[in-house]
């Protein structure tokens, strides 16, 4: 169990935790606005006993998350099925859902907030890189898993590429944080705060939405496959 430090802001424990988000939510604590403050911050806010709230979530840590432990439990073959069925059913969804909200919110009201001209510029420009992202991880990468796992030795060559496919996957996870990051703070700009359109806030949600499961994405792949992908045949 690893103590949580009281300074450590909101969004580095979720980028390591997404499982944990929903006690926020039920805090009453908006994870758009406050994922950059810290726990001391947030539980000064909100009235919250600081100490009690980190020894909380800090004491929720010694349990792995359910749906954790059963990846854990599953063969590597079906844990990439499982992940790449994510992928074309969940995420395609959110993307779609955004895709289709941006384009209507910037068509309707981009003229008197630019900045949902400017978050719909973001969003395209993130989902080509993300679908182009997730392609290469169905056409390459989770074919190359599941080729080894076939080869009780691991061949060399293929370990070898995939070492470097898998470096490559999560420089680009951490792209994509960033980018969702940067969208996530158009719509959190001031001028969107003060009255206006239920398509802006509606976008925003789903801004949040995305983000979420991409990250709950990452975290499948960054904890639990990529490590047992590379356990194969032993380290390349």
């Amino acid at each position: 169990m690893k103590f949580i430090n009281p300074n450590t802001p909101l969004d580095q424990f979720l980028r390591a935790a997404p499982e944990q988000r929903s006690l926020f939510d039920n805090l009453g604590i908006d994870l758009r606005h406050e994922r950059n403050k810290s726990f001391a911050d947030v539980c000064q806010k909100h009235g919250l006993d600081r100490q009690t709230f980190v020894r909380l979530l800090t004491a929720m840590q010694k349990t792995p998350p359910r749906p954790v432990v059963a990846l854990e439990l599953m063969a590597l073959t079906e844990l990439c099925d499982y992940v790449e069925h994510a992928q074309q059913t969940h995420l395609q969804e959110e993307l779609a859902r955004l895709d289709q909200l941006t384009s209507a919110a910037a068509e309707q009201s981009g003229a008197e907030h630019p900045q949902l001209l400017r978050i719909r510029e973001t969003f395209v420009a993130f989902r080509e890189r993300f679908a182009a992202h997730l392609r290469e991880e169905a056409d390459g990468l989770f074919p190359l898993i599941r080729r080894l796992t076939t080869d009780k030795k691991g061949a060399l060559p293929a370990r070898f590429a995939l070492k470097k496919r898998l470096t490559r996957m999560g420089n680009a996870h951490n792209q994509a944080d960033e980018a969702l990051a940067e969208l996530r703070a158009l719509a959190g700009e001031e001028s969107l705060r003060q009255p206006v359109p239920a398509a802006v806030r509606t976008v925003s949600d789903a801004i949040v939405r995305l983000e979420q499961a991409v990250h709950e994405q990452i975290y499948k792949e960054n904890q639990v496959l990529f490590p047992r992908a590379l356990a194969i045949g032993g380290s390349a």
